[in-house]
């Protein structure tokens, strides 16, 4: 036992040894450093003068940072904001009333739309198409292709039903009646033509309250046009409940007030619903589709 405590007391002085010397070289080193930073920092008191000129000429020269949002250049954008020019066609049978809107050559029928007072045309307006019969979705999306080309911007939505809300309803395809361009399709069952000519589909409806209200602004020049076999009787009380009327610069309804299967009492409901529609600012002009070739 007593061999084992000398050995550890020579390891114990042998560790001191390195402590020692260990301690020197740090000290030594810290000396250095020292000295090495004394002479930057004297360097860096002859130095500074003469960059204090380059680095205010670099802050001169720097750019801008842009203006934050909610600040006088964001108000003065939205006072420039003039508005987007809109088309939304309901019951775009085969985009014949997109040529009549266009007003090109050989179109269905001959009709002048509303356009801005500030001498946009046709051709600049973002354009709208919807139409639930399946039987012309080619139809459009050709229609759709063809604006492309000529740089007017088009949507098309087919076999999409308008409707008072975002869900698949029950439409009734007339594919019988070819010569007038299956006339009787339509949402109401009891609707003229579609009782004896009808082939029952499901299709997604779309809300078109909300359609219009989460696109367009106030500011925007909005044009509808609803020819939808009927179901207009349901449509325009339901924009009118949710203020559309806002929306809406001009709506070209043509209202199918001859079909027997119209009731009386919702005649009167769509009667009120365009005088308040009216009272928001959305103007009626007489429309009923005139079959006039050009």
């Amino acid at each position: 036992m007593g061999g084992r405590g000398v050995g550890l007391f020579a390891d114990e002085k042998s560790s001191c040894g390195l402590i020692r010397i260990s301690g020197i070289m740090a000290f030594t080193a810290s000396l250095v450093l020292f000295g090495v930073y004394s002479a930057k920092s004297d360097l860096w008191q002859q130095w500074q003068p003469s960059l204090a000129p380059k680095v205010d000429s670099a802050l001169r020269r720097a750019p801008i940072a842009e203006a934050p949002a909610g600040s006088d250049v964001d108000v003065q954008a939205a006072a420039n904001y003039t508005g987007r020019y809109i088309f939304v066609d309901l019951g775009a049978n085969r985009a014949d009333s997109l040529w009549v809107f266009l007003r090109r050559p050989g179109s269905k029928f001959v009709f002048n739309f509303s356009t801005p007072d500030d001498g946009r045309q046709p051709e600049d307006a973002e354009i709208f198409l919807f139409e639930a019969n399946p039987l012309f979705n080619m139809d459009l999306v050709n229609a759709r292709e063809k604006c492309a080309k000529e740089g007017i911007n088009v949507q098309v939505y087919p076999a999409r039903p308008v409707h008072t809300e975002d869900s698949v309803v029950d439409f009734y395809v007339d594919d019988k009646n070819w010569n007038v361009d299956f006339w009787a399709s339509s949402m109401n069952p009891e609707s003229d033509g579609v009782r004896d000519n009808f082939h029952k589909m499901r299709l997604t409806g779309v809300n078109m309250a909300n359609f219009l209200l989460e696109r367009f602004l106030p500011e925007d020049f909005v044009v509808v046009k609803m020819d939808i076999e009927s179901t207009e009787y349901q449509l325009i009380p339901h924009l009118a409940a949710h203020s559309v009327g806002h929306i809406i610069d001009y709506m070209y309804v043509e209202w199918h007030d001859w079909f027997g299967s119209v009731s009386n009492e919702s005649r009167v409901d769509a009667a009120a619903a365009k005088t308040a529609l009216e009272a928001m600012g959305t103007i009626f002009p007489d429309y009923n589709s005139p079959a006039k070739r050009l």
